[in-house]
């Protein structure tokens, strides 16, 4: 037990030099300069455009499969899942 105090003793006293971080004075000046600077950066015109017509493209090509996974789903209906779970009746008995 008077080894588990000694070793809080001294972690306890290792943490006494602790001080709090100070920040620079101008640090507030810098980051306003760099944000000034950053913000008359500008990107050109026909960057904007190809980002938007490929974004328009993948819009509308995840829009055709959602149609079409749709369109498939609804002409199999039950039938597809009764089919992959086995439970049509492929025979002509019927267990009425």
């Amino acid at each position: 037990m008077e080894m588990d105090k000694e070793k809080i003793e001294k972690i306890m006293a290792s943490l006494d030099g602790i001080v709090q971080a100070k920040a620079s004075p101008f640090l507030y000046s810098k980051i306003l300069n760099r944000l000034s600077t950053a913000a008359a950066e500008r990107v050109s015109a026909r960057a904007v455009w190809i980002a938007a017509a490929s974004f328009m493209l993948l819009f509308f090509l995840n829009f055709s499969m959602v149609i079409r996974l749709k369109a498939k789903t609804a002409q199999e209906g039950t039938t597809g899942l009764s089919g992959a779970f086995n439970l049509m009746n492929e025979n002509s008995i019927n267990y009425n």
